[in-house]
């Protein structure tokens, strides 16, 4: 075990050397300190245990019988992970009272002088020990943490990106796009393939911002979770965060120039089976809502149809369960989705192959 950090807090000089020589020497590293503010300046330097004298002669700040208490009390009142520091009790006091108050503030041991250098010894070395165990498991799980990132890093398969956009202006009912987000990616990552999918999230998404989107992630499935309008715009974020339509033409033309690599389009909005149609023109597999649409059941469908993909489902298949999952929860919207396929059959495009 390596060397920790001891404070001693004790007025004795004579004592406090023998703590140190005959007690602690080579468990601890050892600073030997005798009032009040020296305690709380060496705090800072986190002391794994602290040796504390109850009498503290001439202390500059306490009443020299009651310092170490007061000491004592002060440390339980600090923040994390100031309170939390082991405290060891060796004094000459031996009221029953005194130990009573340690005791209720936590203290790890009390000990009387004079005390078996053993058994201080035992009780410093018990405490470090478990701290050293601690220490060391808290770094085995953050370097379990870090690799396991690193082995998801490597493994997700960035030609598969999904580009998740979302909007919710101002003058727009709230909708839980966060949600969405979450269940799908929870979906993803739940799979046997979700690390061949790389998710990327966008809120409160501008019309300026879609054209700089595909060109930079060159998606393989847009999905866009938001509201739309009763003639089949999806809803933008535009000035001052308010409502903007956006033209079934200009959505569509755009993917018609920057959708090449583009095999789906999840429209999941209110009313978005007209521009589903007429971007279909120029995407493989589109889906659509024909009407409006609640949260639970676009969420339940958009989960189901993601965790389908990540099973090597193909997009026939993924939708038919997003539906059925509509069903499942009981919510009467199953027959919303509409999955709209002009160029190909939608159960001939899967993003993975088994091995």
């Amino acid at each position: 075990m390596s060397l920790q950090r001891v404070l001693i807090v004790e007025d004795d000089e004579e004592f406090a050397y023998k703590l140190e020589q005959r007690v602690l020497k080579g468990i601890g590293d050892c600073t030997i300190v005798k009032s009040t503010p020296d305690v709380f300046y060496y705090l800072h330097f986190d002391p794994h245990v602290i040796l504390l004298d109850i009498h503290l002669l001439n202390d500059p700040v306490f009443e020299s019988t009651e310092a170490g208490i007061r000491i004592l009390k002060k440390i339980r009142e600090l923040p994390p992970p100031y309170r939390y520091i082991p405290v060891i009790v060796v004094t000459g006091y031996s009221e029953p009272e005194i130990e009573a108050q340690c005791k209720e503030l936590g203290v790890n041991a009390y000990f009387r002088k004079p005390v078996a250098n053993e058994k201080l010894r035992d009780s410093v070395r018990n405490i470090l020990d478990q701290w050293n165990y601690e220490k060391q498991k808290q770094v085995r799980q953050e370097q379990e943490r870090r690799e396991q990132e690193q082995r998801k890093r490597q493994l997700v398969d960035h030609s598969n990106v999904i580009l998740f956009l979302a909007a919710n202006p101002l003058d727009t009912k709230r909708i839980n796009l966060d949600r969405e987000f979450h269940d799908i990616d929870c979906a993803l990552l739940g799979s046997e393939f979700g690390n061949r999918f790389d998710i990327r999230s966008f809120g409160a998404v501008h019309p300026s911002d879609l054209q700089g989107y595909l060109y930079r992630y060159r998606p393989k499935i847009v999905h866009f979770s938001g509201h739309g309008s009763q003639s089949g715009e999806i809803i933008l974020v535009g000035n001052s965060w308010r409502s903007h339509p956006v033209p079934l033409d200009a959505l569509s033309n755009l993917f018609n120039i920057l959708g090449g690599g583009i095999r789906c389009v999840v429209l999941n909005s209110c009313y978005s089976e007209p521009q589903a149609k007429a971007i279909a023109k120029y995407v493989d597999c589109v889906v659509g809502m024909s009407g409006a649409i609640g949260d639970d059941a676009a969420i339940n469908f958009s989960t189901a149809f993601y965790r389908a993909l990540g099973y090597g489902s193909d997009i026939e298949t993924a939708f038919k369960l997003g539906c059925i999952q509509i069903d499942l929860e009981g919510l009467e919207e199953k027959d919303k989705p509409q999955l709209i396929s002009l160029k190909c059959d939608p159960a001939s495009i899967t993003f993975v192959k088994r091995d």
